[in-house]
């Protein structure tokens, strides 16, 4: 169910909002009405799908629910204030908004803090309140232009090799064991590769050698992912299970 969340998370995100209520359909099929862990997320991506597909009442009632659940969060705050300043409640919108203690880190969720802040300024000017309107163009300025680095550290295993490879730093020098043994065993494949398809004309004997190589190489293949994947796997199996 985390899986779906995430990927119903994710449509919301890229707009595909059928996608994202199939996910979340997905989800009612396997819970139904219990309470299961990470349930607070789940509802925190669904009350983000009602908000965008203009359900505000339901988008509420879910964000409610998930600040009773996991407290101030300042994406749920958020969405919160989103949802009220549509129903044309400016004021909880500014409630919410003052609850949120930190910006959220995300770029995505910063923006969409400093379009919220930029909205209600527009009604500060409508109401003549010119200094607040400029205050919170100001903060929607600043929200815009600093945009912090990601935290190292993840609450997901399974998302922590993905942000290191887009964060650049996934190839690195061979100074484990494990990245010595992995370089050794792709040089290798790339060195038989090359002799088996490279056409040369080479002796019978020669020939057994590169099969018996090749059938050397493929039997080693499953003990060595094993042996590198090994510490990873064993986290990802267990954040599935949970």
């Amino acid at each position: 169910m985390a899986n779906l969340n995430n990927l119903a998370a994710a449509s919301v995100q890229l707009g595909d909002l059928n996608g994202a209520e199939r996910y979340v359909d997905e989800v009612h099929e396997l819970a139904g009405e219990n309470s299961w862990s990470g349930q607070d997320y789940f509802l925190g991506t669904r009350g983000d799908l009602r908000l965008a597909q203009g359900r505000l009442k339901e988008a509420r009632a879910d964000l409610t629910k998930v600040l009773t659940l996991r407290g101030p969060d300042p994406r749920t705050l958020l969405c919160l204030a989103e949802a009220a300043y549509k129903e044309g409640s400016s004021e909880d919108a500014i409630g919410y908004l003052n609850r949120i203690k930190t910006p959220p880190p995300e770029p995505e969720w910063r923006r969409r803090l400093a379009d919220t802040l930029e909205s209600l300024a527009e009604l500060d000017e409508r109401a003549g309140h010119a200094e607040a309107a400029q205050k919170r163009r100001a903060e929607a300025n600043t929200l815009r232009a600093e945009v912090p680095h990601p935290h190292e550290a993840s609450d997901d295993p399974l998302l922590a090799p993905v942000r290191s490879a887009l964060a650049g730093r996934r190839f690195r020098g061979l100074s484990t064991p494990r990245s010595v043994a992995l370089g050794l065993y792709l040089l290798a494949c790339l060195s038989l590769g090359v002799l088996i398809l490279g056409g040369f004309d080479v002796p019978p004997p020669a020939v057994l050698a590169e099969a018996a190589l090749l059938v050397l190489l493929c039997a080693a293949s499953l003990p060595l992912l094993r042996w590198l994947l090994g510490p990873e796997a064993v986290r990802a199996n267990e954040q599935l299970q949970t």
